[in-house]
């Protein structure tokens, strides 16, 4: 395969990504919720697997990496806040009338953490400060402590009209119209908002030491998969996610491996410059 198209066969995988995220935004405006929630997880396989295909094709560059950032921050960034306002504001009992500026003052700070966490880790990553480990929560995986919890919230809640079959039956009640669970779920995204770019360290899973380790993670890894393309059982994905978040808290609070890089301030990174010497 000749050079160039070697090339733009990531790039077209990030850019589909870009229109999955897109077309999420348009079925929330047309109130196909559950349409626009699975979209947006969907963004999270075109992320993984554009990385992956450009190192299988030996066709990582600069215009992938920048290109791959731009397409996050609308993905992970600007979609999941208008998918967690929209469904704040809607549903919830406390968010109407005057207090209706509450959930756009969280999705906005989610997109301001968001583009903080992203242009922080490109200039680190580019200065070659660390590798090891995650500084504050990664974008795709803070999206889906979003969009699993607002999946699982819109399978129960009979006001979505949530496609329930044989091959994803619902194993809990009911509920119908607004529910006080909305408004903890502004709460939530505040908190994984901030999650992002605060100083938790989150390991890198993708090449755990034990064996058993690694099957786990592949079972878990393709059982996501799977529930995403099928748009079945979201109840798994808010549980692999739970699963995420509490070994990260018991990564960053319970164990030294967390001590084995300095935590770089955002407020430091603002004023470096790769061209000089720090």
């Amino acid at each position: 395969m000749q050079k160039k198209y070697r090339y733009f066969i990531p790039t077209s995988i990030t850019l589909s990504s870009l229109i999955l995220a897109l077309l999420s935004v348009m079925y929330a405006m047309e109130e196909e919720l559950v349409t626009a929630f699975w979209l947006s997880f969907l963004c999270t396989l075109f992320d993984r697997f554009d990385g992956i295909v450009a190192r299988k094709l030996n066709a990582t560059g600069n215009f992938g990496m920048e290109l791959d950032s731009l397409v996050d921050l609308m993905a992970f960034g600007a979609t999941p806040a208008i998918l967690l306002y929209k469904v704040t504001s809607t549903f919830s009992p406390h968010f109407d009338g005057k207090l209706k500026f509450l959930p756009m003052i969280v999705a906005s700070f989610w997109v301001i953490a968001s583009s903080l966490r992203l242009a922080k880790f490109n200039v680190v990553a580019q200065a070659k400060k660390f590798n090891s480990i995650f500084q504050g929560i990664p974008m795709p995986i803070a999206a889906g402590f979003i969009l699993a919890p607002m999946l699982v919230l819109a399978k129960y809640n009979t006001a979505f009209n949530y496609n329930v079959t044989g091959f994803d039956p619902r194993i809990m009640g009911t509920f119908s119209g607004s529910h006080w669970i909305y408004t903890l779920l502004l709460g939530w995204g505040a908190l994984i908002g901030y999650g992002m770019i605060s100083h938790l360290r989150v390991p890198k899973l993708s090449k755990p030491p034990q064996d058993w380790r690694k099957t786990y993670m592949l079972i878990n890894a393709l059982l996501v998969y799977i529930c995403i393309v099928f748009r079945v059982f979201p109840e798994f994905l808010l549980f692999v996610a739970m699963q995420f978040l509490f070994i990260s808290l018991y990564f960053h609070f319970f164990t030294e491996a967390r001590k084995q890089e300095k935590y770089i301030h955002l407020l430091d990174v603002l004023s470096w410059k790769l061209d000089e010497e720090e």
